[in-house]
């Protein structure tokens, strides 16, 4: 990093930066971005920190702007432009991607859950209305992998991973 400020997980900006991490760092990071994920579902910073046993303290100092004080209690803003680097399913197996956009990260989720509709309950509806579906990552437009039959290849040779969706924390 330019000025001899030391990398770690609040103030990496690109995923070169992110893929130099150290491991522990790569999971500091992913705590805080799932806890601010929890709080935009309604939960208090508090209560997200204790159920991913991280400091509340963390995922302020990683998350920082997209939590904004509101009467004593942290609350979400409505978007954050934060670096996230996640995997997805291709047909050449997973891929890591990273992007700013919470948008993209709300994308991401829904199709995390839709492939794990996919492969443990044999659910085709949420892949399906996914089709067409398309993420801004890496510098380009990506479509994301919909076709069951490749899905269910993946899945029965194990390329599917659950642990998280997060790269480089599983």
């Amino acid at each position: 990093m330019k000025g001899g400020k030391r990398l770690s997980a609040a103030n990496v900006r690109n995923l070169k930066e992110y893929s130099a991490l150290p491991h522990a760092e790569k999971l500091r990071r992913e705590k805080a971005l799932k806890a601010l994920g929890l709080v935009r579902r309604g939960l208090s910073l508090r209560s997200a920190a204790k159920q991913l046993e991280t400091p509340p303290q963390s995922v302020v100092s990683i998350v920082g702007s997209a939590l904004k004080k509101d009467r004593g209690r942290y609350v979400p803003t409505k978007g954050d432009r934060r670096l996230r680097v996640m995997v997805i399913p291709t047909r050449q197996g997973p891929k890591e991607v990273a992007f700013y956009s919470f948008a993209t990260a709300q994308k991401i989720s829904r199709y995390d859950e839709a492939v794990k509709a996919l492969s443990l309950r044999g659910d085709y509806g949420p892949i399906q209305r996914l089709k067409d579906t398309k993420i801004f990552a890496n510098g380009e437009w990506i479509e994301l992998l919909t076709d069951i039959d490749e899905l269910e290849r993946l899945d029965r040779s194990h390329a599917l991973s659950f642990e998280s969706i997060y790269a480089g924390t599983a």
